[in-house]
Parts: C-alpha cells; sequence; structure tokens
C-alpha cells in the first residue's frame, strides 16, 4: 500500500519511470485515487526547496527531493517501492516545502 513518506517508482507513460516521493497524508491515501507527490532528480542545486537523500537513506544514489516540483499521480501508477524516509527526515521535507510554498 502506498504511504506517505515512501519513495516509489512512478510509471508515467509521458515521463517515464522516475522516482517520488509521496506528501498525502496516510489518513487520506485510501479513499484518494491519486496523491500528491515530490519529483525525486540528481541535479542537485543547493537551494532550500531541496532534501539531499543518499545511500544512507534507502535510495541507490545522491539525489535530491524538489519540493518546488510537486504533481499528483494515480496511485496505481506507483510501482516498486525504493524507501521510505524516516519520522526526521520528513520534518525536513516539510521544512523545504514551507519554503518553496512561501508559507516560511
Amino acid at each position: 500500500m502506498v504511504s506517505r513518506g515512501g519513495i516509489y517508482y512512478l510509471e508515467h507513460p509521458e515521463w517515464g519511470r522516475r522516482p517520488v516521493l509521496v506528501l498525502s497524508r496516510d489518513r487520506a491515501i485510501p479513499v484518494l485515487k491519486r496523491v500528491t507527490i515530490a519529483s525525486i532528480s540528481r541535479t542537485v542545486r543547493g537551494i532550500p526547496s531541496e532534501v539531499v537523500l543518499d545511500v544512507e537513506d534507502g535510495m541507490p544514489a545522491r539525489c535530491v527531493v524538489s519540493l518546488d516540483n510537486l504533481g499528483e499521480a494515480w496511485k496505481a501508477m506507483l510501482t516498486d517501492e525504493v524507501t521510505t524516509l524516516t519520522a526526521g527526515r520528513m520534518d525536513e521535507v516539510c521544512q523545504a516545502l514551507n519554503i518553496a510554498v512561501g508559507c516560511d
């Protein structure tokens, strides 16, 4: 089952296969057809709206969650789970999200 803080591969007909982080709250996910996601990229820009992840987080290589690049995805398009972020890492994601949307 898809859960908040989970990193999954998104199988998208236009974008191909790419990792994304699920941001939707767990209580809402069972009733939603689509969930809110953040893109994950190997391009590190070093800005406060990114959270750097690496192998210690369960990722295959160094990358960033980009909170400037949000979207939604059908749950059925989320396939293999890569890892689940810790509560501490999700706190960092929430801080970066506040910066990205101007709520800081």
